[in-house]
């Protein structure tokens, strides 16, 4: 048995204890085979650690390609998105790394240039989602986990009508909520065996580490806000000081569900994307109370929106296309397969299983 971070978790590992939230409500059985259902609950009740059973299996080794991705990864548009990512990122990171370690000023259209030299252009197009899911050559790495949110803060702000200026602060949010991380040292959040006790404190730490280089470098308050507040919950069960939905940053709130679902959605070197809809159906069975209502209702429809016409293929093997949103319930569309038309609100044992 051994405790590892929720981020680290994937298909195949085995519950070792029951999984409580932090309002002491049973999340994980104990004996439960994580699979991408369980994997999206933990994240969405903002579970830091987990017991594990401690046995080998190929937990790490990146499963074949679904043919969509395959699909994806194989375009023009995602060569040379992959193209100016690296360039971008590895700037960024050379960036935020002078700015936490040297003290250097944060120069905010910098910053912000990154994030727009990876699109391409001024615009976040909705393709984004499948173009983040398939830069399976990295790993977790805070750099490339904090220009993601960054991205997706961009195409969420369009979503909410957000003007110029408020979308450059929820850009800034995204790319630098995380700067706390920085200070963690690598061989704990990198440490492959069980992390102490105190390891996990630190771990745990990042937001309020965060927090304070950025007030020391003067910055919007909302960014430092964000950077402190994106691991609270509306109903007052985040950490790291508890706070309920009227104390939190509408900027942090933000923030907090392009976090969640980025961590996610995101490729892993040692795992497949999980499916957009298995991560929308948790944000609807368990996430209404923890996320601000007004942001993630119109977040899910957009990504749901994105994959509307798209064949998919169900929980009990019939492949069709999605043709319309309910909007009650975005993870369960009307699928048509063949001259059938499946309404998923309808038949509660049927689940999106994979984007064909």
């Amino acid at each position: 048995m051994k405790k590892v971070l929720a981020t680290d978790i994937v298909q195949g590992m085995v519950a070792a204890k029951d999984i409580y939230n932090s309002q002491n409500l049973l999340v994980i059985q104990q004996g439960t085979v994580f699979d991408d259902r369980a994997i999206s609950k933990l994240m969405v009740h903002g579970i830091i650690s987990a017991m594990i059973v401690d046995e080998k299996g190929p937990f790490r080794h990146a499963p074949k390609e679904p043919s969509y991705y395959q699909k994806v990864r194989e375009s023009k548009e995602f060569k040379e998105f992959k193209e100016r990512y690296d360039k971008e990122t590895v700037a960024f990171t050379e960036e935020l790394n002078q700015i936490v370690e040297k003290g250097k000023a944060i120069d905010e259209e910098k910053l912000l240039d990154f994030t727009y030299n990876i699109v391409g252009d001024k615009e976040v197009k909705v393709t984004l989602f499948d173009t983040l899911q398939n830069l399976r050559d990295y790993d977790d790495a805070t750099y490339v986990h904090s220009v993601n949110v960054a991205l997706i803060c961009a195409l969420f702000a369009s979503w909410l009508k957000l003007s110029p200026k408020e979308t450059k602060i929820a850009m800034m949010c995204g790319l630098l909520h995380d700067v706390g991380k920085i200070m963690v040292p690598e061989d704990i959040l990198n440490k492959p065996e069980k992390l102490s006790e105190l390891e996990f404190v630190r771990v745990k730490s990042h937001p309020m580490d965060g927090a304070r280089v950025l007030k020391l470098k003067k910055v919007d308050s909302h960014i430092v806000n964000a950077a402190l507040q994106h691991h609270e919950h509306c109903d007052g069960s985040g950490y790291p000081q508890g706070l309920k939905s009227r104390q939190i940053d509408p900027y942090a709130k933000l923030v907090a569900i392009a976090d969640v679902f980025e961590g996610m959605t995101a490729a892993r070197v040692y795992r497949e994307p999980i499916c957009p809809f298995t991560v929308i159906e948790q944000f609807e069975e368990e996430g209404l109370s923890k996320y601000e209502v007004e942001f993630l209702l119109p977040f899910l429809e957009h990504i749901g929106g994105i994959y509307i016409q798209n064949r998919v293929r169900l929980s009990n093997g019939m492949e069709g296309n999605i043709v319309f949103l309910n909007k009650e319930k975005i993870a369960r569309p009307i699928v048509q397969c063949g001259k059938s038309f499946i309404n998923l609100m309808e038949h509660k044992g049927l689940t999106i299983e994979k984007i064909l």
